[in-house]
């Protein structure tokens, strides 16, 4: 038990640091990734930057066949066979992996070139978007490799090296590479021009991060596996990473479902304005993703070496910490949902205020079930998560059909047809959560709760009313709104630590950070 407990200890401690280095990379990210798009849009104009989008979405999905899944099955293989001890193993899917890449990849790249002015002037009536895609068919197998290669880094749990190549270098690239091209005087070309050349510079750098910095580097001259062993491996990678490139493309899917079933009942102003709540609900997403990129190689390294009181209390934790960190902005979206959507889009899209609040429903509840659908990957159950997603994805087509042509739905008015779509999707997410739930606890005997989350629960709700008695004193303009979300946060910390929300693996990581401050201090 003593081993098992410094283990938690230290995992959680690498969790919690890697969450405020991928926090910092998203961050960056998102600033270069906005930079990026706003000088194409400003420099070029919209019909450039929406021939970058439509370019960019369709090697976005030729990416998924050429990968076959297998960046999300070499995550789960590596940490596996470095607990087991099996290099050789991880020597041969690596191979495999990039071999199958570069192939699949050029075949795509190829049939993408060769098809570009057929798809350009017969499917999106553009000649214009012609040389985008010709030069973004180079980028396919470019882009292919370069995530295999990123996915080799996560599984070897190098989190500082993926977050910087994945966040920082390859956005900084393109930023770097567009203001260069622009500089050079070489016109709306600069644009797939530099998305190529920054793609070029991330695949190289990806190559030689994992030549360098994995047990794949080693000079040590190990024999091939065994014509039996490799027999084994490529069917056990194969059957576990397939059902995730579907998957992957369902999931994809049902991100669209709601938005072209409102296209169809109703008009394009009503989609529009139900895109302005959904990615201001996608807020919530942010929180698992800090944890998720180094929890599933963590918690399959432990699994490899059946240490499955070490997963529980690591699932425990980290669905802890999701909700702990969700809340506060779950709560105040919720109680403002017009005011921001004001905010960020303006006053003609603040009738999508109910559909807000209705989506982060099922953006809090599904933030926390992510951390079952990462132990079910683990166990490799990839073929069941894959059934619940069908499942999903036809409820949320029925319930769309049903629901967005009524004028009220459960009493809530529906007359633009948001809120219907905004509940069907709700629904059909909660099921799939709830799925993930059950099946991992089925599966493993593990849930991603702790009775210190109704502790968070209780301080959230009581913050919450503070917050309304608050709320009825002040303006709610841009700074009431954040004078408002700033008390409310404040009040939630002080009524965590009141009602004792925290346990002694928070108080250990707090330690462990001011610790680590004092010294940086010095």
């Amino acid at each position: 038990m003593n081993s098992d407990k410094l283990e938690i200890d230290k995992s959680l401690s690498i969790l919690a640091s890697s969450a405020v280095i991928v926090l910092i990379g998203m961050i960056l990210s998102k600033i270069f990734s906005y930079i990026y798009r706003i000088m194409i849009a400003r420099v070029y104009g919209p019909e450039v930057y929406g021939l970058f989008l439509l370019a960019s979405s369709i090697i976005g999905l030729l990416i998924f066949f050429v990968l076959l899944g297998f960046d999300s099955g070499i995550v789960r293989f590596i940490p596996i066979y470095l607990a087991e001890k099996k290099i050789k193993n991880i020597r041969f899917l690596v191979n495999l992996g990039f071999y199958s890449s570069i192939i699949l990849g050029v075949i795509f790249g190829a049939i993408l070139f060769l098809s570009s002015t057929i798809i350009s002037i017969s499917i999106f009536h553009n000649s214009a978007l012609i040389f985008f895609l010709k030069i973004f068919s180079i980028l396919v197998p470019i882009m292919a490799l370069t995530n295999y290669s990123l996915a080799i880094i996560n599984g070897y749990e190098k989190i500082k090296l993926f977050s910087f190549i994945e966040n920082i270098w390859r956005s900084g690239m393109n930023v770097l590479f567009l203001v260069f091209l622009i500089l050079l005087g070489i016109g709306a070309n600069s644009v797939p021009l530099s998305f190529l050349l920054a793609g070029i510079s991330t695949l190289i750098i990806s190559v030689i991060a994992v030549y360098k910095y994995t047990l794949h580097s080693s000079k040590e001259n190990l024999d091939k596996l065994e014509i039996n062993e490799k027999r084994k491996a490529r069917k056990e990678f194969i059957h576990f990473s397939i059902p995730l490139l579907f998957f992957n493309i369902i999931s994809v899917l049902m991100g669209w479902i709601d938005s072209l079933f409102i296209g169809y009942f109703k008009t394009a102003t009503e989609v529009g304005v139900y895109n302005s709540a959904v990615p201001i609900a996608l807020l919530l997403y942010i929180a698992p993703q800090l944890f998720t990129k180094l929890f599933l190689p963590m918690v399959s390294r432990e699994y490899g070496r059946r240490k499955i009181e070490v997963i529980k209390q690591l699932t425990q934790q980290v669905g802890k910490w999701i909700l702990l960190i969700n809340l506060p902005i779950f709560l105040v979206l919720f109680l403002f949902p017009e005011n921001f959507i004001n905010l960020l889009f303006g006053a003609e899209f603040t009738s999508a205020g109910t559909a807000l609040r209705i989506l982060i429903i099922n953006a809090l509840f599904l933030s926390v079930c992510r951390v079952s659908n990462r132990l079910l990957t683990m166990a490799g159950k990839t073929k069941t998560i894959l059934i619940d997603i069908i499942i999903a994805v036809i409820v949320n087509i029925i319930l769309n059909t049903i629901l967005i042509p009524m004028p009220f739905v459960f009493g809530i008015e529906n007359s633009s047809g948001i809120n219907g779509a905004a509940i069907a999707t709700t629904i059909a997410s909660i099921l799939i959560g709830a799925l993930f739930l059950i099946q991992a606890n089925k599966t493993l005997s593990i849930l991603p709760l702790r009775r210190k989350m109704l502790n968070i629960i209780l301080a959230g709700i009581i913050a919450a009313i503070f917050t309304i008695i608050i709320s009825k004193f002040i303006k709610l303009g841009v700074l009431g709104l954040i004078m408002t979300a700033i008390f409310l946060g404040l009040s939630y910390l002080v009524l965590i630590f009141l009602f004792k929300g925290l346990d002694k693996n928070d108080f250990f990581i707090l330690r462990k950070f001011m610790r680590k401050f004092k010294i940086s201090k010095k």
